[in-house]
């Protein structure tokens, strides 16, 4: 009888064994993805202020800079669209505190998939202004391209001066979310 519970013992022992270890690297792995969470939320909180050129508008951040040299501040304030029965609208606050005309122009426009473009995509700002400006994506467009529901929409903006002295491309990601944040 004893020789029979000696390898039940150590069986059981084993079974312990291996289950404490699962335990353990259960353990490790919750804290792995608790890291990466902790790493994406980071980077998506700080985007816009580590990469030059791209910029994710998420709820997080929703009012980020989109430039701010030479005197010219350009920040994104808010959208607005109200589905089947709007067009969407981006706001920008443009300050120009430059003695140069700037122009501000937004191409590339997709929501989804479709390609569309901007209502009137290209704007002038004299030196010394600040203003709120308005730019559109047609409610017919979507409609056309049956994008009314849509995830997410990118767009370029470039920036330039009449003498092209200088020339400023920021590619522009604004996640559907953000519009429900800013009814």
């Amino acid at each position: 009888m004893k020789k029979s519970l000696l390898p039940l013992s150590i069986i059981i022992i084993m079974i312990i064994f291996i289950l404490s270890g699962c335990s353990t690297e259960v353990d490790r792995l919750k804290k792995e993805n608790s890291n990466l969470k902790a790493r994406i939320e980071e980077l998506e909180r700080t985007s816009s202020l580590n990469d030059d050129s791209n910029i994710l508008i998420s709820r997080k951040n929703n009012q980020p800079i989109i430039y701010d040299e030479n005197d010219i501040s350009i920040s994104f304030n808010k959208c607005t669209y109200i589905e089947g029965a709007s067009d969407i609208r981006f706001v920008f606050d443009i300050e120009n505190n430059s003695d140069k005309i700037i122009n501000m122009r937004c191409d590339n426009v997709i929501v989804d998939d479709m390609h569309t473009r901007m209502l009137f995509p290209e704007s002038q700002y004299k030196s010394n202004e600040n203003v709120s400006s308005n730019y559109y994506i047609e409610l017919e467009n979507l409609q056309k391209g049956n994008v009314e529901n849509f995830n997410k929409i990118t767009f370029t903006i470039n920036l330039s001066d009449e003498e092209n002295t200088f020339r400023i491309e920021k590619h522009i990601e604004i996640l559907r979310e953000v519009f429900e944040n800013q009814k």
